[in-house]
């Protein structure tokens, strides 16, 4: 699809406040601030209303799903070779890129429906959570260890094994992995967020001995907190979530600094805002991922930018937040990007072959956003003729006071099946600007299975990706519905994530159908940003046909690879953060963190009411 290029309809500016959370301990709490009042709102979204809240369902599978490290058996072989869909019909699909699979977590160890499948790629090692568990394998697909999160975060007390809605990424400016998963009980009258940071860029357990515990109490004004999101920059940690109960519903974001964290001490954090919301309707705000060495930066080389919320919420309009000062009372700016008009219908559930049950898309809400080099990516879900159709965004941020939309598109995957449903896109981009989007899709013609598709600007034409390429594909119907056909739980979301020791791979982790339960499945794609540039004969297709000109890279990231641009993995915790340089920062230190939680799904209008998004 061709690009869009929308002036902002409007920005309006959210001076910092930390709102105090119940029962913190600790926590640093800036000056209370306000919002100003809109002058001007987009229109309102008339279909989907807030988002859907509650804690998975647990499957009963005896015996067999223990979830102790200790009894776990090792994973199956890897597989390097083309996979084909048993469930469609038609040509092999295209695997031009992917030159590595091997299957992870399932719901037989897992036990839970939906799993929010989420994985992180570190130097030697891939790191998985479901809800759950936490598993970990090296890089060429061997097994490491697998425990239940409750043990996992056992040293911080959890009350019931309610803990859930897990997020995981590796932080490339400290080579740490950084966890987050939400806590609550049947009553909703506790919220904790639990919070781990790897010791060093190879955890080899899931113990102490390897990782720092934490968690903030997330439970603000009666709420608490449902669906998380996590992104990092070169100072500091971002957890939003959408907080249920209380007086009203509303998206919070806590930010925290790493300094304390990172070395074992308690974490200084802040709530916001501290009155109002950053969406005055509702909005699942995703935190960009930050991955540039210094940080985001705008055309006036302005360093006292952080990172970017951004939420689509209301119709054909990105919410983004800017964040400045994120460590030193921070403020907060609000933009309302139009998109062009593009979202008309409400989201579709997907169908799926053998079973008449569709699979639940659960809403347009933003699913994973990732800042670089002057462009804020964006994924959702929209709907397109009845199909679900995933969509991603770029905006340009070059002039930070004034953000336009640079490109956007769809991800059909008509190459898949007839009216392919795709659904759960996640993305991230690396240092050479090339772009990966794992994503779920279905058909009549097909099981759901786990993809993924590469764009690069340099090469692609605006508004289009590659071939679909398959990291596992479906072999059986899913049949879990949530009470009745209309909540046949999928999701809650996906994750890809650049390899930290070879810019040009990607590690995509996705669920798929297989006898009749979810499993998971990684996926390395290699995109050779050098050769696939000497290859001008070769577009991308223009998301239905062809191939795309980019070549692939075999063998990357199976070995212990040493990280020779980084500076020592273990020894970055004193990096530090007066936001005015913006080469290494690092937090201040610190008091107790107790942590709360991520949540933030726009999900669909409730189709049987108080149904869960996890």
């Amino acid at each position: 699809m061709k690009s869009f290029r929308h002036l902002i309809l409007l920005a309006v500016s959210i001076k910092a406040g930390a709102q105090k959370a119940e029962g913190n301990h600790g926590s640093r709490l800036y000056s209370t601030g306000s919002v100003r009042k809109l002058q001007q709102d987009p229109p309102l979204y008339g279909g989907e209303i807030p988002p859907i809240a509650g804690t998975p369902i647990k499957i009963d599978f005896g015996d067999s799903g223990s979830g102790d490290s200790s009894s776990a058996n090792a994973a199956q072989g890897s597989d390097t070779s083309s996979q084909s869909n048993s469930g469609r019909t038609g040509n092999e699909l295209d695997s031009e890129f992917v030159n590595l699979r091997f299957d992870g977590l399932s719901l037989r160890e897992a036990w839970n429906i939906p799993p929010d499948p989420n994985g992180a790629a570190g130097t030697d090692s891939v790191v998985a959570v479901v809800n759950s568990q936490i598993e970990a394998h090296r890089k060429d697909g061997t097994f490491m260890y697998r425990t239940s999160l409750f043990d996992f975060f056992r040293s911080k007390s959890p009350t019931s094994s309610y803990i859930f809605d897990p997020k995981i990424v590796y932080d490339p400016h400290q080579d740490r992995f950084v966890v987050v998963a939400l806590h609550t009980n049947s009553a909703r009258t506790i919220s904790f967020t639990f919070l781990a940071v790897s010791k060093n860029s190879d955890p080899l357990s899931p113990t102490t001995d390897d990782w720092y515990f934490s968690k903030i109490n997330s439970r603000v004004e009666g709420s608490w907190a449902d669906y998380p999101g996590l992104g990092v920059d070169e100072e500091s940690i971002y957890v939003t979530a959408n907080m249920f109960g209380g007086s009203r519903f509303r998206s919070l974001v806590w930010i925290v600094e790493k300094e304390g964290l990172y070395s074992g001490r308690a974490p200084q954090w802040g709530v916001y805002p501290s009155e109002g919301n950053f969406n005055n309707i509702y909005g699942t705000y995703q935190p960009a991922m930050v991955r540039d060495p210094n940080g985001v930066s705008d055309s006036s080389n302005d360093s006292s930018i952080g990172t970017y919320l951004v939420s689509y919420g209301y119709n054909n309009y990105l919410s983004v937040v800017r964040i400045t000062n994120p460590n030193d009372n921070p403020s907060f700016d609000r933009f309302y990007v139009f998109i062009g008009d593009v979202d008309s219908e409400s989201l579709s559930d997907a169908p799926q072959l053998g079973n008449s049950c569709n699979i639940d898309t659960v809403g347009k809400g933003a699913m994973d956003a990732s800042w670089h080099d002057g462009s804020l990516w964006v994924t959702f879900t929209l709907s397109f003729d009845g199909q679900a159709t995933a969509y991603w965004v770029k905006v340009d941020t070059t002039n930070s006071n004034s953000l336009t939309v640079a490109d956007q598109g769809k991800i059909e995957a008509d190459d898949i099946a007839p009216r392919t449903h795709t659904f759960f896109p996640s993305i991230a981009v690396n240092m050479n600007g090339v772009v990966v989007m794992g994503f779920a899709a279905s058909a009549e013609t097909i099981y759901a299975g786990a993809y993924a598709v590469v764009r690069d600007d340099a090469i692609d034409p605006p508004g289009e990706v590659s071939a679909t390429q398959v990291i596992r594909a479906g072999t059986s119907p899913y049949p879990y519905q949530w009470g009745s056909c209309s909540r046949n739980r999928w999701g809650d979301y996906t994750s890809v994530a650049v390899d930290p020791v070879d810019e040009d791979c990607f590690w995509v982790y996705n669920e798929y159908a297989s006898e009749n339960i979810w499993k998971t499945a990684w996926g390395r794609v290699c995109v050779d940003s050098d050769d696939k540039k000497s290859k001008s004969g070769k577009n991308s297709k223009s998301t239905k046909t062809g191939k795309s000109s980019k070549s692939i890279k075999s063998g990357k990231g199976t070995g212990k690879d040493s990280k020779s641009s980084k500076a020592s993995k273990s020894g970055k915790d004193s990096r530090k953060g007066s936001k005015s340089g913006k080469d290494s920062k690092a937090s201040k230190s610190g008091k107790d963190s107790n942590m709360g939680s991520q949540s933030g799904k726009d999900s669909k209008a409730s189709k049987s009411g108080n149904d869960s998004n996890k």
